[in-house]
């Protein structure tokens, strides 16, 4: 059954999320989200999701969410990258407080 979704747009990348109870923050910057069951994030050139890079997006991309945990990015469905152990990747997770 569809019940809806969310749509949060930043940095030209739009997140599709089920309706649910959650915190967002969108704009030039990009997308920060907190729900119930995931925190995704994009500065609108990596995908951070739980917080593990999901690899590159750019200007126009949409992420769909609603059957997560599977991810989809433009409808192909997109995996964790490998960590890259030369980055900080707490500098892009969300948390909850």
């Amino acid at each position: 059954m569809n019940v809806g979704k969310h749509r949060y747009q930043g940095a030209g990348v739009t997140f599709e999320i089920p309706l649910e109870p959650s915190d967002a923050l969108h704009g030039t910057f990009g997308i920060s989200y907190e729900g119930p069951r995931f925190t995704a994030q994009t500065d609108g050139r990596t995908l951070w999701v739980d917080c593990k890079s999901f690899g590159s997006v750019t200007e126009g991309d949409v992420v769909d969410f609603y059957e997560y945990p599977t991810i989809k990015v433009n409808g192909v469905v997109r995996e964790s990258a490998a960590p890259n152990k030369s980055s900080n990747s707490d500098a892009h997770c969300v948390r909850a407080a």
